[in-house]
């Protein structure tokens, strides 16, 4: 979903710009029409995220769609938030000093 893509790349940014993500951080969304997916960008610096970098992963972090390329491996972290809390929409991993 292109909106989507867009607003998953303006989180990495508005992130990476109040010092909260580094290149080691990142953003994922659940899939509003499949709860069984998530979106995520592939492995790049946050700061550089386009809406044409997103993945799509299933809940057990195996890929199903979106851009070719090297994927986070922390995917897994997030496939076992999303599949253990439906309730989650968004999360944040953040490696920082603050």
């Amino acid at each position: 979903p292109a909106a989507l893509a867009a607003e998953v790349a303006t989180a990495n940014h508005i992130l990476v710009d109040q010092g909260i993500i580094d290149v080691r951080g990142h953003v994922s969304v659940r899939d509003p029409v499949n709860p069984n997916v998530f979106w995520i960008a592939r492995s790049m610096a946050p700061g550089l995220v386009t809406a044409n970098d997103l993945q799509a992963f299933d809940l057990d972090g195996k890929q199903v769609g979106g851009a070719k390329g090297e994927a986070y491996t922390e995917r897994f972290i997030h496939a076992r938030i999303y599949k253990a809390r439906p309730d989650v929409k968004s999360i944040v991993h953040a490696h920082t000093s603050r």
